[in-house]
């Protein structure tokens, strides 16, 4: 998958395509559009290469997944304190230049 998503960004150039400057509309789009159509891929090749998870008696309830946690999306109080936290550290981490720049 990485050496695909590499790949899409290079082949423009086959197609006739030059990155004159990284901040071209141009070449903004393109990457965009490599980009997009890396992860559609991802998604679709997760869901289709995954195994369905047994639904006998034996089988253990934590092993069954939804096609959304299959992609790492899941709204549980552990990923709203995950993402509490994280902003949190970058907050604090700002701070002292904030700071600094206010005693300057």
């Amino acid at each position: 998958l990485a050496v695909g998503f590499v790949g899409s960004l290079h082949i423009w150039k086959l197609f006739g395509y030059q990155d004159e400057d990284r901040n071209n509309d141009g070449t903004i789009k393109r990457r965009f559009v490599s980009t997009l159509t890396s992860c559609i891929l991802g998604a679709v090749l997760v869901v289709v290469l995954a195994e369905p998870a047994s639904t006998s008696a034996e089988a253990p309830s934590h092993l069954s997944f939804t096609v959304p946690e299959l992609l790492g999306i899941s709204v549980s109080i552990e990923a709203c304190r995950a993402c509490a936290q994280t902003v949190l550290l970058t907050a604090i981490c700002f701070l002292g230049p904030v700071v600094q720049h206010l005693l300057d």
